[in-house]
Protein backbone atom coordinates (compact mmCIF):
# COMPACT_ATOMS: atom_id res chain seq x y z
CA UNK A 1 0.00 0.00 0.00
CA UNK A 2 0.87 3.50 -0.91
CA UNK A 3 2.06 5.42 1.86
CA UNK A 4 -1.13 7.91 3.70
CA UNK A 5 -0.26 11.36 4.18
CA UNK A 6 -1.53 10.99 7.65
CA UNK A 7 0.44 8.41 8.48
CA UNK A 8 4.51 9.39 8.19
CA UNK A 9 7.32 8.17 9.56
CA UNK A 10 9.16 10.97 11.57
CA UNK A 11 11.71 9.71 12.58
CA UNK A 12 12.91 8.66 8.80
CA UNK A 13 14.41 11.81 6.56
CA UNK A 14 15.72 14.67 7.27
CA UNK A 15 14.25 16.56 10.55
CA UNK A 16 14.68 20.16 9.57
CA UNK A 17 12.00 19.55 6.39
CA UNK A 18 9.67 17.60 8.57
CA UNK A 19 9.57 20.17 11.24
CA UNK A 20 9.49 22.73 8.67
CA UNK A 21 6.63 21.11 7.01
CA UNK A 22 4.88 20.78 10.78
CA UNK A 23 5.43 24.21 11.71
CA UNK A 24 4.17 25.98 8.44
CA UNK A 25 0.88 23.48 8.64
CA UNK A 26 0.24 24.97 12.01
CA UNK A 27 1.39 28.57 12.00
CA UNK A 28 -1.44 28.56 8.49
CA UNK A 29 -4.05 27.28 10.76
CA UNK A 30 -3.28 29.64 13.55
CA UNK A 31 -3.49 32.37 10.84
CA UNK A 32 -7.02 31.38 9.03
CA UNK A 33 -8.20 31.17 13.39
CA UNK A 34 -7.24 35.07 13.93
CA UNK A 35 -8.30 36.11 10.62
CA UNK A 36 -12.02 34.48 11.45
CA UNK A 37 -12.04 36.08 14.24
CA UNK A 38 -11.21 39.04 13.24
CA UNK A 39 -14.21 38.98 10.87
CA UNK A 40 -16.80 37.37 13.45
CA UNK A 41 -15.53 40.70 15.49
CA UNK A 42 -16.36 43.22 12.32
CA UNK A 43 -19.94 40.97 11.80
CA UNK A 44 -20.57 41.46 15.18
CA UNK A 45 -20.07 45.02 15.98
CA UNK A 46 -21.94 45.65 12.84
CA UNK A 47 -24.71 44.11 14.51
CA UNK A 48 -24.74 45.96 17.28
CA UNK A 49 -24.69 49.46 15.62
CA UNK A 50 -27.55 48.17 13.21
CA UNK A 51 -29.20 47.04 16.52
CA UNK A 52 -28.60 50.85 18.03
CA UNK A 53 -29.80 52.89 15.16
CA UNK A 54 -32.58 50.69 14.68
CA UNK A 55 -34.13 50.97 18.35
CA UNK A 56 -32.69 54.23 18.92
CA UNK A 57 -30.71 53.41 21.83
CA UNK A 58 -28.54 55.54 23.71
CA UNK A 59 -24.52 54.31 24.89
CA UNK A 60 -25.86 54.02 28.58
CA UNK A 61 -28.84 52.04 27.37
CA UNK A 62 -26.57 49.51 25.72
CA UNK A 63 -26.59 46.69 28.28
CA UNK A 64 -23.78 45.52 26.78
CA UNK A 65 -22.08 48.45 28.01
CA UNK A 66 -23.08 48.21 31.87
CA UNK A 67 -21.47 45.06 32.32
CA UNK A 68 -24.84 42.96 32.27
CA UNK A 69 -26.70 45.11 34.89
CA UNK A 70 -29.70 47.63 33.75
CA UNK A 71 -30.49 50.99 34.68
CA UNK A 72 -27.26 51.73 36.44
CA UNK A 73 -28.22 48.92 39.71
CA UNK A 74 -25.18 47.30 41.39
CA UNK A 75 -24.31 44.13 41.42
CA UNK A 76 -26.53 42.51 44.15
CA UNK A 77 -28.96 44.67 44.59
Amino acid sequence: MGKSSLNRDLAAGRPEKILWKVCLRQFAGLLFQQLYHIADWFVRAARRLAFTARSGMTGAQRPWRSGGRRNGTKAGE
